[in-house]
């Protein structure tokens, strides 16, 4: 019965919101993580031939709203995985500008706070379980992209 506060975009709507560069820069993202992943690979000696056969694109994109200030927003969102490849959660708010509505991190066998100032983007696996605690004050904004992987 709570109210869900989504706005969804298509790329080229987040293009023409956000700008192109910094589209491509989102979406570049993935590249980066590919390259640690094939750079640690290496340092271990393990040999994985993924490089450069790895696309990523965005399939899904969404901003959300969390308010503790309207009355059956919602304030708390449950544990879940997400159906892609990779998400990317860009907070458009602040940490410290809010009570509550931090990001939790199920990993390292703990559930973990994962801290952000706005315009930080957090990129994970979509089969990692998190969620958003509580908001006890103010409003908290958030950017959320799903990404789909092929081989090329």
């Amino acid at each position: 019965q709570m109210s869900e506060h989504v706005l969804y975009k298509t790329q080229q709507e987040l293009e023409a919101l956000i700008g192109t560069e910094a589209v491509r820069k989102l979406l570049e993202i993935p590249l980066h993580l590919e390259s640690a992943r094939e750079s640690a690979a290496a340092a271990d000696g393990r040999h994985t031939s993924a490089a450069g056969s790895v696309r990523y694109e965005l399939f899904d994109c969404f901003l959300r709203r969390y308010s503790a200030d309207t009355p059956g927003d919602q304030l708390l969102s449950s544990f879940h995985a997400d159906s892609a490849a990779l998400t990317i959660n860009v907070a458009l708010t602040s940490d410290e500008s809010v009570e509550g509505g931090r990001l939790l991190g199920v990993y390292d066998r703990a559930v973990r706070t994962i801290g952000r100032a706005e315009g930080d983007a957090t990129a994970h696996s979509s089969s990692l379980l998190h969620g958003v605690t509580r908001m006890h004050k103010g409003t908290r904004y958030s950017m959320i992209l799903f990404l789909s992987r092929t081989e090329r």
